[in-house]
């Protein structure tokens, strides 16, 4: 059997190339299929008890459904892999979202940040030809439509024509 390592979200896998089959497998699901002597279905997981996955002894092999081998693996001993509780309010009542922060303090920070970027957002010219405010009412409260006025005073003044798309 010629075997080759294949990487998954950062994990090494091996596979093999079984005789008889149009695709190669992977080795741990192979081991398994050849100690219960029968293919295995799509919805079997097989758990590496020892977190190795290059490990593929069957010593180490467990099989389990789908919805008990994600309960194992979601489930962590501590309130998320690097932090014992939010490092913003010192919390371990709501989840954990990202960057060692609860929901709460998430979303705190994440507004926080969008409101001093919309702050700190440079103020545009009204216009580049015709200065920073309406030629008819000098207000700079609406945007620049077209010919130095800003909107309503372009409709009273060309009542005719069709706006412009802004």
């Amino acid at each position: 059997m010629k075997e080759s390592i294949t990487i998954i979200h950062g994990t090494p896998y091996v596979k093999v190339r079984v005789p008889g089959r149009k695709r190669s497998v992977y080795k741990h699901r192979y081991v398994m299929e050849q100690h219960l002597g029968r293919v295995l279905d799509t919805h079997e997981y097989i758990h590496h008890i020892n977190e190795n996955t290059l490990d593929n002894r069957l010593e180490n092999l467990r099989l389990m459904s789908s919805q008990c081998h994600q309960a194992l693996h979601c489930c962590i001993p501590t309130w998320s892999k690097k932090h014992e509780s939010c490092i913003r309010c010192g919390g371990t009542e709501t989840r954990h979202v990202g960057h060692g922060l609860c929901v709460t303090c998430y979303n705190f920070m994440y507004i926080r940040e969008m409101k001093k970027h919309r702050k700190t957002k440079p103020k545009t010219k009204w216009s580049i030809k015709y200065g920073d405010r309406c030629e008819q009412c000098g207000s700079d409260q609406f945007p620049h439509h077209a010919h130095g006025l800003c909107r309503p005073c372009f409709k009273r003044k060309f009542p005719w024509r069709r706006p412009l798309r802004s």
